[in-house]
């Protein structure tokens, strides 16, 4: 149920965006292909319990091989709300609009969190 939540905050995060924010550097345009890349090898057959934690996956490798730009992130957003919320904001910004692969990734584990929540 914790994972659960954690979840439904991640995707939140995501989601809300607030300014855009463009990759200005070589740093951020690899770690926004990185996790795009993640985001285009999980396989949509998989179980939403697997799809899931690939999607977590290639969220949290892209966080921890790109920390300099991790802090960029964080440093460039608006003081509202934890680290991990203005960082899933960041991300999610990022990668909106030049990852089709994030966006299906998003939808699905965001279908699969509204199907687990109608169960309960």
């Amino acid at each position: 149920m914790c994972t659960r939540s954690v979840m439904v905050f991640m995707l939140l995060l995501a989601i809300l965006g607030t300014k855009a924010q463009e990759p200005q550097d070589r740093g951020m345009l690899a770690l926004r292909s990185d996790i795009c890349r993640c985001m285009e090898a999980l396989d949509p057959e998989a179980s939403d319990a697997v799809y899931e934690r690939g999607f977590r996956t290639c969220l949290g490798e892209g966080v921890l091989r790109h920390p300099g730009e991790v802090r960029t992130l964080l440093k460039d957003s608006p003081e509202v709300g934890s680290s991990g919320y203005r960082l899933g904001i960041s991300i999610g910004t990022l990668m909106r609009n030049d990852c089709p692969a994030y966006q299906r990734a998003l939808a699905r584990v965001r279908t699969s969190l509204e199907r687990s929540e109608g169960a309960d």
